[in-house]
């Protein structure tokens, strides 16, 4: 007996097959999708906090006046809002200080909360380096 085509079993096994691969595959795209959206969020706070951090720093000698401060950012996708907050302290380490800015935000659609946060030092008052001379010295 000569049979043509495929039993009614076989093509829903098939279908089957084929349903559970592309469902599978849509899974790991949307979640693939949701990681990129999460590290271009920590990418965009590392660079604001990067940021802010540089800019107290640059101050010197007058960075103290950074402590306390902080700010609201909106993140470039719209629905995230960075809060970033700056604190600068004395190490008890000489004329040093400590700064430390910090990122906070909340991700869109949870109630997942995530930081970043990058340290400095900075002194306290201005040093001249051996050998280099000040407007003083002339």
């Amino acid at each position: 007996m000569m049979r043509r085509g495929y039993t009614l079993v076989e093509v829903m096994m098939a279908s089957a097959l084929l349903a559970l691969v592309i469902s599978g595959s849509m899974a790991v795209r949307l979640r693939l999708e949701r990681y990129e959206r999460r590290m271009a969020l920590k990418m965009e706070a590392l660079r604001v906090t990067s940021h802010a951090l540089h800019e107290a720093c640059a101050e010197g000698p007058e960075a103290a006046t950074w402590h306390g401060r902080q700010w609201h950012i909106n993140a470039a996708d719209g629905r995230t809002r960075f809060h970033v907050q700056c604190e600068v302290k004395p190490t008890g380490d000489g004329d040093r200080r400590r700064v430390l800015v910090q990122t906070r935000w909340t991700e869109p659609g949870t109630r997942v909360k995530r930081s970043v946060s990058f340290v400095g030092w900075v002194a306290a008052a201005s040093h001249k380096h051996p050998g280099e001379r000040s407007d003083e010295d002339s």
